[in-house]
């Protein structure tokens, strides 16, 4: 299990289909996350902003 992102999101900001992470090992997809990360920093940083206004509601 991931825990910064989804494999669906994950998918849309890598070339990997849902499919082919599912069959990785969880070392090799923290490996996509990491260059995700340093290729989108605008994703993710939305994403955490997101999630912390999300918290702030609940």
């Amino acid at each position: 299990m991931l825990s910064d992102c989804t494999l669906t999101a994950l998918s849309k900001v890598s070339s990997l289909s849902k499919q082919e992470m599912e069959d990785m090992a969880p070392s090799d997809l923290q490996i996509v996350v990491e260059a995700a990360k340093e290729v989108n920093p605008g994703f993710f940083g939305l994403k955490e902003r997101l999630e912390k206004l999300n918290q702030a509601r609940a």
